[in-house]
């Protein structure tokens, strides 16, 4: 019997709108997931951003409830327990947090932190819990004068130390690692990844190993389970799925693993489109809008899993035996040949390059073409002002004060007349300086009459009602127009 065995695992977050907060929509983060997980095995769990890993691994702990299924550690159903039953079976399932900065407590010690979950199992008196601190402190690679230390001290590879020396600090027997080594270097990701292969050997302890770099994978993992969309489409022993990957999504992942030998070269698989939205999946199966060898029958049957033999299972309709015709042979466009992709050295004698593009959808150096029936905008026109260099204001000593001409020309286009004190103006205001506090401030609020013509009404000529008559005032012999 496993370890750990999980059946039909779902989680679903509920997404409220409107000011009651009603539910409108559900997130289906988990979707049915099963897997199992033996003694002294790590099971690899794959897949890309937001398939829901971190979710199925928070789930198996409690830390976050799930929606439905089972959760079996030893024969006993985790989702079942509640109070001092979950507290104790949590003494032997821990976690590895992904991010080493905000999992630890700025404000304890290191000591502290180790210490932190004997004390709350009651795990040895005091003198012995230092005494397994240091220890820890040590297998993980610190030093014992660490352990007055707090956690703003320590570089990044050194905090993911303590999140491990405090998951092994209860004597764990499974041990969830959540990207434990996305975070940081590959230098400090290798020994990181050594320092969990030593404990796992030394302990005898299972895990479940959460990410997305296939090569670390392949590295510490005993299984291999790809997860997409919130579904395992395949699993199987590790060395089974990376020498022949079934699924098609499986196969871009591997396409998409770096080659460290410059001169071998693979198949570059490039997926069209996005991931769909976990909130509306896509009938049938889910991968079916991505899928290269997509059929009509995948946008409306649901995959079974298949057992294709040695533990290797795959959720593909090509697998079923009523299409085993279109089966394609195993592990295609995958295996390094050392040859170039087809066709990219064909392009290298056209074109005279001596790099390889590797399928990559436009390869370096391409002189890209409209499509059929279009043509590129043209570039918009050069600006006239563009050519034109900046011209600075003119100096201070050659500016100057409109004339008494000018002045009078364009009080008598607003007026409709000219100052009849033009020349008194002009000698009270001088033209080489500005009005001094001895100058007198004419105000000119109606234009002079002119002999002969009709007056211009303002709004200084128009007759305002009386206002409402106040405190011992007569009242008005008429009704006013605004009591009416």
């Amino acid at each position: 019997m496993p370890l750990l065995e999980v059946k039909n695992l779902v989680k679903h977050f509920p997404v409220k709108k409107g000011v009651f907060s009603r539910t409108v929509a559900q997130v289906r983060a988990v979707d049915g997931v099963s897997f199992g997980i033996e003694a002294g095995r790590t099971l690899g769990l794959v897949g890309e951003s937001g398939c829901g890993k971190t979710t199925v691994g928070r789930t198996l702990l409690r830390l976050i409830e799930p929606t439905s299924g089972q959760v079996n550690f030893q024969g006993e159903n985790v989702t079942s327990l509640s109070g001092s039953a979950l507290r104790d079976i949590r003494k032997h399932m821990q976690i590895i947090f992904q991010d080493p900065y905000s999992s630890l407590n700025p404000r304890m010690t290191v000591g502290s932190i180790v210490e932190e979950g004997m004390k709350i199992h009651g795990l040895g008196d005091k003198a012995e819990r230092q005494a397994k601190v240091r220890k820890l402190l040590k297998d993980v690679g610190l030093m014992e004068e660490h352990i007055n230390r707090y956690p703003h001290e320590f570089s990044g590879g050194q905090r993911q130390r303590i999140g491990i020396a405090r998951a092994l600090a209860v004597e764990p027997k499974f041990i969830v690692c959540d990207e434990a080594v996305s975070a940081l270097d590959v230098s400090i990701q290798a020994q990181v990844v050594n320092l969990l292969m030593a404990q796992k050997k030394a302990r005898g302890l299972s895990s479940l190993f959460i990410s997305h770099d296939l090569s670390v994978v392949e590295h510490i993992a005993d299984d291999v389970a790809v997860m997409y969309l919130g579904e395992i489409v395949e699993s199987a022993p590790k060395d089974a799925l990376f020498r022949n990957p079934l699924h098609p999504y499986t196969q871009a992942l591997l396409s998409a693993v770096p080659q460290p030998d410059p001169a071998l070269r693979k198949t570059r698989i490039i997926l069209t489109g996005d991931v769909p939205s976990p909130v509306n999946p896509p009938s049938g199966c889910r991968f079916h809008p991505r899928c290269p060898k997509a059929m009509p029958e995948c946008q409306v049957m649901v995959p079974p899993a298949f057992d294709q033999g040695e533990g290797h299972m795959v959720k593909c309709l090509l697998y079923d035996p009523k299409f085993a015709g279109l089966r394609t042979p195993a592990n295609p466009d995958l295996v390094s040949t050392g040859d170039l992709a087809p066709g990219v050295r064909e392009l290298q004698k056209k074109k005279g390059g001596t790099s390889a593009g590797i399928d990559r959808g436009t390869v370096q150096n391409e002189t890209r073409k409209p499509p059929p029936g279009a043509a590129w905008p043209s570039p918009p026109a050069r600006s006239p002002a563009a050519d034109k260099p900046f011209q600075d204001p003119a100096p201070a000593e050659d500016r100057r004060l409109p004339d008494v001409s000018e002045m009078d020309a364009a009080v008598a286009k607003v007026f409709g007349a000219a100052p009849a004190d033009s020349d008194d103006l002009a000698g009270e205001f001088p033209l080489d300086g500005p009005p001094t506090s001895e100058s007198p401030t004419p105000v000119v609020l109606h234009p002079p009459d002119v002999p002969g013509e009709k007056k211009k009404r303002t709004l200084l000529d128009d007759d305002f009602e009386d206002p409402p008559p106040g405190p011992g005032e007569e009242p008005p012999t008429r009704m006013p127009d605004w009591l009416q």
